[in-house]
């Protein structure tokens, strides 16, 4: 049907209940002839008496066209000469909702609300269809543009690296049907780039899924949000109506047979997700959090670590100026952010900012351990920041293990070092490092051990100065007696050769009770408890170093050297197989004839 320009009918104001001063509503077969006046009758029509009034008299023209819900709900209303407490009272609905009608903010409420209203105002079945039709075109206008309340983040133009991540993100959402997954979970420490990877993945399923949402759950706010406010928002994105607690069937029905994506960012705890997971359907989930969210079944999990060093080079050169970039050591500054991505893109962002620094005098400044997180700190970025929002979710036990684990010398170490380093047993120490490790504030490593990456040991040691100076020469030389008594008891077992009749874990009992066990800690432990042999010997403790000397002769120890002499002949010194290195702390390991130096670590 065309649309044409016709006079408006006039308008009357509201005056309460009684309106004996409104003029009557019109006729049926003039709200007929507004609405559906076919393009012929207008033909060589100046004015048309069967419209009320004359042409001269009208004030503006109006567009006929379909008529959308709330003018034809205030229409039928007046013309029923009801208030909108009185259509509340019959129908059911407030008169909130029903004056969000009428006004236009609610254009496509539910099915029931529109009988209920059309009920109420006794309507013939022509105008109740009309008005149900109404609301379906409601409905349908308001999809496209609702998404826009939850829209993703802005891809990032200097996005670096994480080939092999992206691709497994893709082929596990995009893949065949037997092998897709329609939950992905990307988790890793504070400041790993966990959003921009999933940004990135979300622009590159767009024809897939071309329809996505980004919801924030708020893991690091006070108070995230529960399961049934993540639903309601969602819903609400969808429909475009104001969506109540306990809709989780609704929003199952609404994800059934689309093809979009939830992008969760910043995942509080498990129940969130499991709210909004579909049912079936084409629709998929992907999720981010520093928390490993293990609760979770059937889902594909990428764990974030570092940037490779040709990655974080490329980011940086993506973010500073040329002319700043020209000769400069990248890869050492790169190694200063240690391969992070918000560390880098600080670091990056300061130079960019000033343009009279550069690269070999930023690398000056962060070179220095004890103000390195200080300087990476980028207007409202700061990667202290980031990783604080992490520590301050701890428990007091595990925020006191996480300090103390700046007194690690090696790569990786075990539960028996953590336990010494709180004086507790090493099943509790176990305990501490799997809710570390749940909020990615340590890794797990090979062989039941765990490594701290350098920001966040530095962070660790800017903690660890709130402790008493006596408090932390205390833990220190715990620490270290474990392992050199821990070292010695077992040295001692690989010479004897004598096999326990049922093995015991060092990592959890701290006491090598088997030939394997005491060969894997003595390698794994090398740089732990070679870095303590050399503060031992340096404070004088000969009764230390002489029971480890008299246990491992192989180490060619004396109470008065710390280092293997070059040159010794070693064949046949080593019982049972063993090959350890001479112990070289905060290193990595050598061989024998190599004289290493016994320097503690700052």
């Amino acid at each position: 049907m065309d649309t044409h320009v016709v006079d408006a009918p006039p308008v009357r104001a509201e005056s309460g209940k009684g309106r004996e001063d409104e003029e009557p509503p019109p006729s049926r077969s003039d709200v007929d002839l507004q609405l559906t006046l076919p393009s012929s009758s207008f033909s060589g029509l100046n004015c048309s008496r069967s419209l009320k009034g004359s042409c001269a008299k009208r004030a503006k023209p109006v567009l006929v066209g379909p008529e959308p819900l709330g003018r034809m709900v205030r229409r039928l209303r007046l013309g029923a000469d009801l208030t909108l407490e009185q259509l509340s009272e019959a129908s059911g609905i407030s008169d909130r909702a029903l004056s969000d009608i009428e006004r236009g903010t609610t254009r496509g409420p539910q099915h029931r609300t529109v009988l209920a209203i059309a009920a109420a105002l006794g309507l013939s079945d022509i105008d109740r269809a009309a008005m149900l039709r109404a609301a379906r075109d409601g409905r349908r206008r308001a999809r496209p543009s609702s998404l826009n309340r939850l829209p993703l983040p802005r891809d990032a133009d200097d996005f670096a690296g994480r080939e092999a991540e992206l691709a497994k993100i893709t082929a596990a959402l995009t893949g065949p049907r037997n092998h897709r997954s329609s939950l992905m979970v990307v988790t890793g420490p504070p400041g790993y780039g966990k959003t921009s990877l999933v940004v990135r993945a979300a622009a590159l399923v767009r024809s897939a899924f071309p329809e996505q949402l980004f919801v924030q759950l708020g893991d690091l706010t006070p108070e995230p949000p529960s399961p049934d406010v993540v639903v309601a928002r969602i819903v609400h994105a969808l429909t475009g109506r104001e969506s109540t607690s306990g809709e989780v069937g609704v929003l199952r029905h609404l994800l059934a047979d689309r093809r979009l994506l939830l992008v969760l960012d910043d995942a509080a705890y498990e129940s969130q997700v499991r709210a909004v997971l579909p049912a079936a359907g084409p629709a998929a989930v992907l999720v981010t959090s520093r928390r490993s969210l293990a609760g979770l079944d059937c889902a594909e999990r990428v764990l974030l670590d570092r940037l490779r060093s040709e990655d974080a080079q490329q980011l940086l050169a993506a973010i500073i100026p040329p002319e700043q970039t020209a000769g400069a050591d990248l890869a050492g500054l790169a190694r200063l952010c240690d391969d992070v991505p918000l560390a880098l893109r600080i670091a990056g962002n300061r130079l960019a900012s000033r343009p009279g620094w550069t690269v070999m005098g930023l690398a000056a400044r962060l070179a220095g351990t004890d103000r390195r997180l200080d300087a990476l700190t980028a207007g409202d970025l700061g990667m202290a920041a980031a990783i604080r929002l992490s520590f301050a979710r701890l428990g007091p036990g595990a925020q006191q293990l996480f300090r103390r684990l700046a007194l690690v010398d090696g790569s990786t170490f075990g539960a028996g070092l953590a336990g010494a380093l709180i004086g507790q047993h090493p099943w509790y120490a176990e305990d501490l490092l799997d809710e570390l490790a749940d909020l990615s504030l340590i890794r797990p490593a090979a062989g039941d051990r765990y490594a701290l990456h350098e920001l966040l040991r530095l962070y660790a040691r800017a903690e660890l100065a709130y402790e008493l100076p006596a408090t932390r020469a205390a833990i220190r030389a715990a620490a270290d007696d474990w392992l050199l008594s821990t070292a010695a008891r077992a040295a001692r077992m690989l010479r004897s050769g004598i096999r326990t009749v049922a093995p015991v874990d060092p990592v959890l009992m701290a006491t090598p009770g088997h030939l394997e066990f005491a060969r894997a800690w003595l390698a794994d432990e090398a740089e732990n408890w070679g870095a303590a042999l050399g503060r031992v010997m340096r404070r004088g403790v000969r009764e230390a170093v002489a029971d480890l000397a008299e246990a491992a002769p192989w180490l060619h120890l004396s109470p008065t050297t710390a280092w293997c002499p070059p040159g010794q002949p070693l064949e046949g010194a080593r019982p049972h197989g063993a090959n350890f290195p001479c112990p070289r702390p905060a290193t990595h390991l050598r061989p024998l004839h190599e004289v290493p130096q016994m320097v503690d670590r700052p």
